[in-house]
C-alpha cells in the first residue's frame, strides 16, 4: 500500500507512505514503511519515521505462543518529543495465546474513546484476570537488547522474565511483577527514570495528588537495586 490516510469525524486519523506488511502460512512476518502516523483527536499524536518489524512464530506447545521479535525505528515523535533511533530484538516461549489474544483486545479498551480517561474496570480486569493468564504455567519473555536515544540520553535495556507455574490472584500490576522472576540490566537517564516510575504508580492505581517526590525517590532506589 504506497499511500493511504484517512480522518474521522473527531480529529482522529491514520496515515502511512510505502507500507509493506507480509504474513506466511506459518504465522511469521514482515512490517515495514517508510512513515505511520496515528492522531486520537484529543491532542496526542504519534510519528514513526523508517520502520522494519520482523517476527517469527517459533515451535512450541499447542495453545502456546513462542516467537521472536526484531524491531527498528529510525525515528519517532510522540507530543512534539522527538526520540531514536530505536532497536529492538524480544523473544517470548510458552505465553498462553488465548489470554495473548484477551490482551490485545483488552488494551484497545483502556481508555475512554471521547475523553481518553482510563477505563477502571478494564484496568481492573487486566490485572486480575488477564495478566495472570498470561503468565500461567512458567513462560519465558527475554529482551536481549533494547536500545533507545531519547531527548534525555540513551536507554539500554536487557531483560529475562521467568514467570511461575502458577500465579495467585492479583488486583495491582505490583501484584503481577512481584510474583515474577525477574533481571535485568539497564541505563536509564535519570529524569526519564523519574516519569516512567510515575507512570507505573499510576498505572497501578495509585492518584497523581497522593505521589509525593519521596515516594518516586523511594521507587527508583529500589529499581536501582533491583527490589520490587
Amino acid at each position: 500500500a504506497p499511500e493511504f490516510s484517512i480522518v474521522g469525524a473527531d480529529g482522529g486519523q491514520l496515515a502511512w507512505h510505502e507500507l509493506d506488511a507480509r504474513l506466511d502460512a506459518g504465522g511469521s512476518g514482515t512490517v515495514r514503511a517508510r512513515s505511520l502516523s496515528l492522531a486520537d483527536g484529543l491532542g496526542q499524536a504519534l510519528l514513526l519515521k523508517t520502520l522494519a518489524w520482523q517476527w517469527q512464530s517459533l515451535p512450541g506447545a499447542p495453545g502456546r505462543l513462542s516467537a521472536r521479535l526484531d524491531g527498528r525505528i529510525a525515528r519517532a515523535v510522540f507530543d512534539n518529543e522527538a526520540y531514536g533511533p530505536l532497536a529492538l530484538e524480544a523473544r517470548v516461549a510458552d505465553l498462553d495465546l488465548h489470554a495473548w489474544h484477551a490482551l490485545a483486545a483488552q488494551l484497545g479498551r483502556m481508555r475512554n474513546a471521547d475523553t481518553g480517561a482510563i477505563n477502571e474496570a478494564a484496568r481492573a480486569e487486566l490485572y486480575r484476570e488477564t495478566l495472570p493468564a498470561l503468565l500461567e504455567g512458567g513462560p519465558h519473555i527475554e529482551i536481549p537488547r533494547l536500545r533507545l536515544t531519547t531527548p534525555q540520553g540513551d536507554v539500554r535495556l536487557a531483560l529475562r522474565v521467568q514467570a511461575p507455574e502458577k500465579m495467585r490472584r492479583a488486583r495491582l500490576l505490583a501484584d503481577v511483577v512481584s510474583q515474577l522472576d525477574v533481571d535485568f540490566e539497564t541505563r536509564v537517564p535519570a529524569g526519564l527514570a523519574r516519569d516512567l516510575t510515575v507512570q507505573v504508580m499510576q498505572a497501578s492505581g495509585r492518584a497523581p495528588e497522593t505521589i509525593e517526590d519521596a515516594d518516586i525517590d523511594l521507587a527508583v532506589d529500589g529499581l536501582m537495586k533491583g527490589k520490587f
